[in-house]
């Protein structure tokens, strides 16, 4: 799993490098902007499923974070707040099977599957 996304990783920052919007047709923007939704609503169902689990583990305490929000805000660059209710619906996905399933196919974002 972590040489996937470790190779994910190095993939689009190379992408972000050498991004050029201005070498884009209207409708290759369009292709981008809906492939990079679906991968940020892709990207926040994992990120929401880990920071659940460094919850579920109390991961957070090697650290020096108060809380798995404290942690996961701090990666995301967001605030605890959005940290919090991310994990609240990764928590809650557990009891939604099909809406769990539109999440990790990148159908449905957190934010909208809470």
């Amino acid at each position: 799993m972590f040489v996937t996304i470790d190779t994910v990783r190095s993939a689009l920052e190379g992408l972000a490098r050498e991004f050029e919007p201005a070498t884009l047709s209207g409708p290759q923007a369009v292709r981008l902007v809906t492939e990079l939704g679906t991968v940020r609503r892709l990207t926040d169902g994992l990120l929401a499923q880990a920071a659940r689990r460094v919850e579920e583990t109390s991961a957070h305490t090697r650290g020096d974070d108060r809380d798995a929000a404290s942690l996961t805000a701090k990666a995301m660059g967001s605030s605890n707040g959005e940290a919090r209710s991310m994990i609240g619906t990764a928590a809650k996905l557990e009891q939604l099977a099909a809406t769990d399933a539109a999440v990790r196919a990148g159908k449905l974002s957190t934010r909208e599957a809470k």
